[in-house]
């Protein structure tokens, strides 16, 4: 399984593992997710739209949840298709759903709108959008609900080896991009894992009245700087690799430290 799923994470840029957790975790993990909308409202994790509502750091927000993201499923993919080295950049967990209730708020649309992607950005001398290329960074992406063609992620099969080097497409530049490379969705069924390489083209989904709750997670090799400062994070009876996930074990030393080691990879 695991040859074919890096098999296919090379060749296409995305992979499918079905039925990878069990319906009683995803079960229970939907209700954490819904509690935590309900229980905590608007917060700096907790983003709403018209269209979507997205928790950030969804770790903190349940037993479940938390097991599932550091738990021994996901240690064997993060080991055996990405490597010790890496560590985790973002966990935002995502509903794209017609919500037309919310208040409004800064966030107009659902994160992940428009062709785009996830693999770090920068810019160059001229101000041009660079990405950091294929096969570098990771999103594992653990399906909560059933998804639609409609309501599923879209992706370009292939597009990650695209001798392109910018971030977003505009949509002249994604109709070229789709009659080269197709457009697939990526329907996952509740208990599924899709992994996806980060510089694959993709775009969310369509909001329609149907709860579409998706875990995304995304996997960086250790110097890259994760989207919060999860050294302030507080976790009750921290393990080893919840440690290392947080970048804790990959923090830049202090000046006055005589050996400059920025990464101690640990036992887990």
């Amino acid at each position: 399984m695991q040859k074919k799923l890096i098999s296919d994470l090379v060749e296409f840029g995305f992979a499918i593992l079905p039925e990878y957790f069990t319906q009683d975790r995803i079960a229970a993990c939907r209700t954490e997710l819904e509690d935590a909308v309900l229980g905590h409202g608007l917060t700096p994790h907790v983003l709403m739209s018209t269209e979507s509502v997205h928790i950030h750091n969804f770790f903190l927000y349940g037993a479940k949840l938390r097991s599932t993201l550091f738990g021994l499923e996901f240690q064997r993919l993060h080991a055996g298709v990405f490597g010790k080295s890496y560590c985790l950049r973002n966990a935002v967990a995502s509903s794209i759903q017609l919500n037309p209730s919310a208040d409004e708020t800064a966030l107009h649309a659902p994160i992940g709108s428009g062709w785009h992607r996830d693999t770090p950005q920068f810019h160059d001398v001229e101000g041009k959008s660079k990405v950091a290329g294929p096969g570098v960074t990771f999103q594992v992406i653990v399906a909560i609900d059933n998804s639609s063609i409609e309501n599923s992620t879209k992706v370009m099969p292939r597009s990650h080896k695209a001798d392109w080097s910018g971030h977003r497409l505009d949509p002249d530049e994604a109709i070229k991009f789709i009659t080269t490379y197709g457009e697939r969705n990526v329907v996952l069924q509740a208990g599924d894992v899709a992994i996806i390489d980060d510089n694959l083209f993709h775009r969310a989904g369509i909001a329609t009245p149907n709860s579409r709750w998706m875990c995304f997670c995304s996997y960086t090799p250790w110097y890259v700087k994760p989207y919060f400062d999860f050294s302030v994070t507080v976790l009750p009876d921290l393990t080893e690799y919840e440690a290392h996930c947080l970048h804790m074990t990959a923090v830049p030393p202090r000046p006055e430290e005589p050996l400059r080691n920025t990464f101690r990879p640990s036992a887990w």
